[in-house]
């Protein structure tokens, strides 16, 4: 072989060589602690206080689609974000045997590295009644990247007794902020010295229901 050929030989080789390293590409450096916490820590928001929480929540109540029925009346309001700021509901005849409400608790974003505690509260008044109070389980946010919906039902009907005509439905969640502590690390029972300005309330939508039996 002549040291031309063999040249050219060497030559192709070595280009070869180039061609398949640019099509494979580096294999990517090994990731270490340190780089894993610098990620890690991007996913907590520092910035996020206890306004930041309560204006990220939306408490609504309504009507369940699985009580709707012809002889049930329902109209919502809604502002321009899409929220129910008050609905009405009108129950003719035959008296349901099950009226079930949707008490929803819902964030319209995450709470990046904390820990957030709803106590979520319905009432229900109206002429010449007490005032009663609904309590329903707590609900659990945070340390997560994804928005979340919690959403309980509620038969309205097994809280009333004697059926009245009138009936003013409100709702309320107490709101408790365990800024920078992962849901693990929440002590979520014991909340009697919880610092005051980690704690902070939101109203729900009202529901009137009128019943024309």
């Amino acid at each position: 072989m002549t040291t031309r050929r063999l040249l050219t030989f060497a030559l192709l080789f070595l280009i070869g060589l180039y061609t398949g390293g640019c099509k494979q590409g580096r294999k990517p450096p090994p990731i270490s602690p340190e780089t894993q916490d610098r990620d890690f820590a991007k996913l907590v928001d520092d910035d996020q206080d206890i306004g930041d929480i309560e204006s990220l929540l939306r408490y609504q109540i309504q009507l369940s689609p699985e009580s709707a029925a012809d002889n049930i009346i329902y109209d919502e309001k809604k502002n321009k974000k899409d929220s129910i700021t008050g609905a009405t509901m009108h129950i003719g005849a035959p008296q349901p045997e099950e009226l079930w409400l949707d008490a929803t608790v819902r964030s319209v974003d995450a709470f990046r590295g904390h820990t957030v505690l709803i106590k979520p509260r319905i009432f229900l008044s109206g002429k010449g009644r007490d005032r009663k109070m609904i309590e329903i389980d707590d609900i659990v946010m945070g340390d997560t990247v994804d928005r979340e919906v919690k959403t309980q039902k509620i038969d309205l009907l097994k809280h009333l007794g004697e059926i009245p005509e009138y009936v003013l439905i409100t709702g309320k969640i107490d709101i408790y902020f365990f800024k920078n502590t992962p849901k693990a690390d929440a002590d979520l029972e014991n909340l009697d010295s919880f610092p005051s300005d980690m704690h902070t309330q939101r109203a729900g939508n009202s529901v009137e229901v009128h019943f024309n039996l």
